[in-house]
């Protein structure tokens, strides 16, 4: 991701979903969960809702919106067992969205 744009929207206040489009982060769940992606995004995010709190927004929900929750989960499940995405992934398990064994618990998704 450019770091330069980044810095941009975020001095901009550019909606998440936004920038989460114009990244075309929507392509391809693989994309979406690289570490430098998922790092980047949830701290664009986190950046986000801190400078505008009545707008927050959920980087789950934002990718949920757009990927299926089982290509999701096994994607989380990778992101927690990797030490690059693991601070990440573990943030994003909120109280308001199942775990993620809740969800690879659901049949025909297994956890590597």
């Amino acid at each position: 991701m450019e770091d330069s744009l980044l810095r941009t929207w975020t001095g901009e206040s550019q909606s998440p979903t936004n920038v989460f489009q114009w990244l075309k982060l929507y392509d391809d769940v693989d994309t979406a969960f690289t570490a430098d992606n998922l790092i980047k995004f949830a701290n664009y995010v986190d950046d986000f809702n801190l400078k505008e709190p009545k707008h927050a927004k959920s980087v789950l929900k934002i990718y949920r919106n757009r990927f299926r929750d089982a290509d999701m989960a096994i994607k989380l499940v990778a992101a927690l067992d990797d030490p690059a995405t693991r601070a990440v992934a573990q943030k994003l398990q909120t109280p308001g969205w199942r775990s993620v064994d809740d969800i690879v618990a659901k049949p025909n998704i297994q956890k590597n």
